[in-house]
């Protein structure tokens, strides 16, 4: 057991829970997880994506008194961008090896599972895992996913979801449904989405993100045959769905096509890459799409689709989906027409429509985006959504025999800043915009109390006010922070707990795994 460190003098909480779930969350608790303040049961809080919780404890006006209660180190040296959940008191963790149980109001370790790789590891990342019914279930870095008891951690199955002539890894966070787990592959050419079951990993229906035979998006492709021979490709899913339980639609990111900076091989708009898919939850039969960016030639995947919400837009009232990509784009989308009603850009945006060419060109967003794997917050007390981003350009070079078409080089680490912006979705107005000195990858998490709470790559945990944009705290964690930030309720006090230690390499990321709890005194 990793002890955990007690800080600012407040010792152990007073009624913390330590006692671990039996066999929830259940299928109920999930459904109305919306209204949940004391769990937070799905890597965005809940089926819709929202990242917004009914908890005012913590409000604009007394933000700045936060202070951190106690802080857990993983020990593990690696990234650090999971999606935690919170449930009957405790706080469930992941990075790329080991899953963690701790007690959610003082960092006490409850228990702790490592992986051990069964194949090659691929892209070194793990976003979050997902909970229902007593069991966790997560992916890995070498392709599989697996599900833990979620009482001591042990094994119950595990399942290699890696063909046998690729190196794909599973980083989101899955989402479960009845007794469906739906989760896709990072650092593919030939994407999906698939369902397994929950009680026993068995795969129950597969959605191929690239056409094949009579798929009417297959017209998209210039050359089908490449394609098939998968000299062309990509469509990875590598972050965290939406639900929309009424309609049982699953709605799904799918990333870029490949070659990633030479399109000449795959002329056209080369659906489903940098897509949002629409899937009935129970086949996986596509219902409709909407592309962010056709005929991608910058690498920039649709990272996130959702929140979902509603929002009046000329006198009416509409039902809308927020879809985010590192193109740096905002888009609302309205589910009935499946059309675009704004779209708002949310970083510097500088050349982006000029081609490639072996010399270079400047580009803004650069290579890391846009909104990474951390899409945007809705706050339905506000109206507005809220969306972290890079503000990091790069010059992109085309060279149709390199690996990858072609690539790219970082602006120097220092011009990297990053923002957040307030978007009024019912007429694409932006309210206000904090500029971060770094990155923005963590998650956005607002509250009813009117705060917004997010982190930076060089480490700072921010609470910001929902309405005017203003820092009202600010505490750094002593490493780079990309992963969730989630709020919630145990007894009689609100804490808020931070991801912090991203280990990636990138804009001189350090630190390592930690989680820091935060409340007021």
């Amino acid at each position: 057991m990793r002890p955990a460190i007690v800080l600012g003098g407040l010792g152990l909480i007073v009624g913390a829970s330590s006692a671990l779930a039996q066999a929830g969350p259940t299928q109920d608790e999930l459904n109305n997880a919306q209204g949940n303040t004391s769990d937070w049961l799905y890597a965005t809080h809940d089926y819709t994506g929202q990242r917004h919780v009914a908890l005012d404890q913590i409000n604009a006006g007394n933000a700045h008194d936060l202070q951190p209660v106690c802080l857990y180190q993983l020990g593990e040296a690696t990234t650090f961008q999971t999606n935690s959940i919170v449930y009957e008191g405790v706080l469930y963790v992941s990075t790329p090896l080991l899953t963690v149980a701790i007690d959610a109001s003082n960092c006490s370790e409850l228990w702790r599972h490592a992986w051990e790789p069964r194949d090659q590891p691929s892209i070194p990342s793990q976003r979050g895992l997902a909970m229902k019914d007593g069991l966790l279930v997560r992916g890995t870095t070498d392709g599989y996913v697996f599900a833990l008891d979620a009482v001591d951690g042990e094994m119950v199955w595990a399942v290699n979801m890696r063909p046998s002539d690729t190196f794909e890894s599973v980083s989101m966070a899955p989402l479960i449904y009845e007794d469906l787990v739906i989760v896709g592959p990072a650092g593919t050419d030939s994407g999906w989405a698939a369902a397994l079951d929950l009680q026993t990993g068995d795969e129950v229906w597969r959605f191929n993100t690239m056409p094949g035979p009579g798929d009417p998006a297959l017209e998209t492709w210039s050359d089908p045959e490449a394609l098939f021979a998968g000299e062309v490709g990509g469509g990875s899913v590598w972050t965290v769905m939406s639900f929309d339980q009424e309609a049982g639609l699953l709605y799904v990111p799918v990333g870029n096509s490949n070659p990633a900076f030479y399109g000449g091989d795959r002329l056209g708009d080369n659906l489903y890459t940098n897509s949002v898919v629409a899937l009935d939850v129970h086949t996986g039969e596509l219902q409709w799409h909407y592309q962010l960016e056709p005929h991608g030639v910058h690498n920039w995947d649709t990272s996130q689709a959702g929140p979902l919400f509603t929002a009046t837009i000329e006198s009416e009232e509409r039902d809308l989906l927020a879809a985010t990509g590192k193109n740096g784009v905002l888009h609302i989308i309205d589910r009935d027409t499946h059309e675009a009603h704004f779209t708002v850009p949310v970083t510097t945006m500088k050349n982006v429509d000029l081609p490639l060419t072996p010399e270079g060109v400047h580009v803004c967003p650069g290579y890391l985006g846009g909104v990474q794997w951390n899409g945007p917050a809705y706050n339905p007390g506000t109206g507005l959504l809220y969306v972290g981003a890079v503000d990091w350009c790069s010059v992109f070079f085309v060279d149709p025999e390199a690996p990858r078409g072609g690539g790219f080089e970082f602006d120097p680490p220092e011009s990297a800043r990053g923002w957040v912006t307030a978007v009024d979705p019912s007429n694409g107005s932006v309210r206000w915009r904090y500029r971060a000195n770094a990155p923005v990858i963590a998650s956005v998490t607002t509250t009813s109390g009117d705060v917004v709470f997010t982190g930076t790559l060089a480490g700072d945990f921010l609470a910001l006010n929902a309405r005017s944009g203003d820092e009202l705290y600010r505490f750094n964690t002593g490493g780079a922070m990309a992963g969730g930030i989630v709020t919630y309720g145990i007894g009689e006090r609100q804490y808020v707990a931070a991801m912090s230690g991203n280990q990636s390499g990138l804009w001189g990321s350090r630190g390592s795994p930690t989680v820091v709890i935060f409340a007021l005194p």
